[in-house]
């Protein structure tokens, strides 16, 4: 899916339309395939993109519902999939959204990242 598509359907129609979107971000993001993990992040990012016009009501609903989704994507990073989350996670500071930096910051700051040659390790504190 591309980051632009989901952008435009959560900056024009809000969250009614990221409902099914949300739902399946979990089955792709659990699962260990590269390509599903990278459908998964890049989802995310146009969500995190699209909140610019958003009011702080409707992104706090959002950070509820897409706080364990994204816990939960984040203990399945493998080596060949960290750079996708972590592109999806610089969205924020990259395109200066800064009513999402609140949310970045709290899931960077529960979840350490050590890698090596063969895997991906996350730690949440």
């Amino acid at each position: 899916m591309e980051l632009c598509l989901v952008q435009m359907l959560a900056r024009n129609t809000g969250p009614e339309s990221l409902k099914v979107l949300l739902d399946m971000i979990p089955a792709l993001g659990k699962d260990k395939d590269e390509w599903k993990q990278r459908c998964a992040a890049d989802v995310v990012s146009g969500i995190l993109f699209g909140l610019k016009l958003w009011d702080e009501r409707l992104i706090e609903e959002l950070w509820l519902k897409l706080r364990p989704i994204m816990n939960d994507c984040l203990d399945n990073v493998t080596q060949e999939t960290i750079g996708y989350w972590s592109e999806a996670m610089s969205i924020p500071s990259v395109s200066a959204i800064f009513v999402c930096f609140r949310f970045i910051i709290k899931i960077k700051s529960n979840n350490f990242y050590f890698c090596n040659s063969n895997s991906v390790t996350v730690i949440q504190i």
